[in-house]
């Protein structure tokens, strides 16, 4: 028999396995790890699955079998295709000698593996796990929790579960191990147990990543709404759009609102299109992830699409969760280009559009930045994409004197300098301008 278990990082897939086998009480096989030496890993498969023979009935696990079996497309030399052959012959052996061995393989994403493998003479079953429940999350904490001393109640696990988005129980237990670590290098005395509380866990949330969010560029400057001046049409269409929902769902579903999961932002550069987006992302406290064209922009074929698709999959596992794409034009440009170029771009704005329809129903949010709305292709504009646009213009007269006051309060220099000659001196002028005028004062 074979199965198959897909999930992100850190969800427990191997754990489940080695639980199973112990309940079993079954030999159990760990395979070696990524394959690097071609040569000697080649024998190590052979030997592996030679010793569950010898030691039947057992599980063999074989973990992370996409990097021993990749996609087609992603083979990189005829020696890994040698090492994948090797491993499929060896599964395929094991069945045809109907032996007493449950073969186990476990992948971050299914597709991502030689597809011949999802054949069912390799894999009878494959079963999916995904980011765990809230419920699930606080039995996990209460688990990892017994052999800490602490004061959490019930309630303010649950909390915690609620907060902790993209969280799998391999994060819940870094949260734990780390708040406690820090605990015990700040306590005077080093032989006497600490005791975590509610707050200190909360604290730390922000420092710890969830494994969803490996490799993607996830760091978010913290600005707060009282650091941007003005532009209060766009801060509350912004709260409304993507922190209401979650906040009050309830209302949400009783009026039969439609949300509006896409928004774009527009107007000259240097306005603060990026600050109010790193703004809602503080307030709202969800996981965040910042995307510029070479984020996406991969030179072999397909693999644009692919990222964007990954990218999105992540996302979703993370939600509730924004994502931000700076300058938006250099991806969602207008179509037409009748080149190679051409037909590439339009593959990359069809997967962009897909990967948005695909997301409607779950938490996660698209923002768009450009300061050149007329070279966004009209299919990123209807409803359901990018259906709420708003221009952030350059600022008023009131609004760059509120710039001027915020810019030097920090610099702990007092605003008795900001004059009506200077607001006035300054019409047209963007708040980077605003601020680098500050900061020749």
């Amino acid at each position: 028999m074979g199965i198959l278990i897909s999930g992100p990082s850190g969800i427990g897939k191997s754990a489940l396995v080695q639980a199973v086998a112990a309940e079993n009480k079954s030999h159990i096989f760990l395979s070696v790890n990524k394959p690097n030496e071609i040569l000697k890993t080649q024998s190590e498969i052979q030997r592996v699955f030679e010793d569950a023979r010898k030691k039947s009935p057992s599980i063999l696990l074989i973990e992370d079998i996409e990097d021993w079996c990749p996609k087609r497309s992603d083979v990189i030399n005829i020696q890994h295709i040698q090492l994948a052959s090797t491993l499929m012959f060896e599964i395929n052996q094991i069945h045809l000698d109907d032996l007493a061995i449950i073969i186990i393989a476990t992948t971050r994403d299914a597709n991502d593996l030689d597809q011949t493998l999802r054949r069912p003479s390799y894999f009878d079953f494959e079963i999916k796990l995904d980011i765990p429940t809230v419920v699930q999350k606080t039995d996990t904490l209460k688990k990892i929790l017994l052999v800490f001393h602490h004061t959490l109640t019930h309630a303010e696990m649950f909390e915690l579960a609620k907060l902790t988005y993209g969280y799998t129980g391999s994060t819940l237990k870094r949260l734990v191990d780390k708040v406690s670590l820090e605990k015990l290098r700040s306590s005077a005395d080093a032989s006497v147990a600490v005791e975590l509380h509610f707050e200190d866990l909360k604290c730390i949330m922000k420092d710890i990543v969830p494994e969803v969010m490996d490799g993607l560029n996830y760091n978010i400057p913290e600005v707060h709404w009282t650091d941007i001046a003005g532009y209060d049409n766009v801060k509350k269409k912004l709260i409304h759009c993507i922190i209401w929902p979650l906040k009050y769902p309830d209302r949400f579903k009783h009026l039969g609102v439609s949300l509006s999961k896409g928004i774009l932002l527009y107007g000259p550069s240097g306005c603060g299109k990026s600050m109010l987006v790193e703004a809602i992302a503080t307030a709202s406290k969800y996981n965040f992830m910042y995307v510029t064209s070479n984020d996406v922009s991969i030179k072999y074929v397909g693999k644009s699409e692919e990222a964007i698709k990954n990218l999105f999959l992540a996302a979703k596992r993370a939600a509730p969760c924004i994502i931000f794409f700076d300058k938006i034009e250099s991806l969602g440009s207008s179509r037409g280009g009748l080149g190679t170029g051409g037909r590439v771009e339009n593959r990359v704005l069809g997967q962009l559009l897909k990967a948005i329809e695909e997301v409607r129903l779950e938490m996660v949010f698209v923002i768009g930045a450009t300061t050149l709305p007329h070279l966004v292709d009209e299919a990123l504009l209807r409803p359901g994409r990018f259906d709420l646009k708003n221009h952030v213009a350059l600022p008023d007269s009131e609004t760059r004197r509120q710039m001027f006051k915020i810019c030097l309060k920090k610099m702990q220099i007092t605003d008795d300098v900001v004059d009506e000659e200077l607001i006035r001196r300054t019409e047209g002028y963007s708040g980077a301008d605003v601020n680098t005028i500050t900061n020749l004062m």
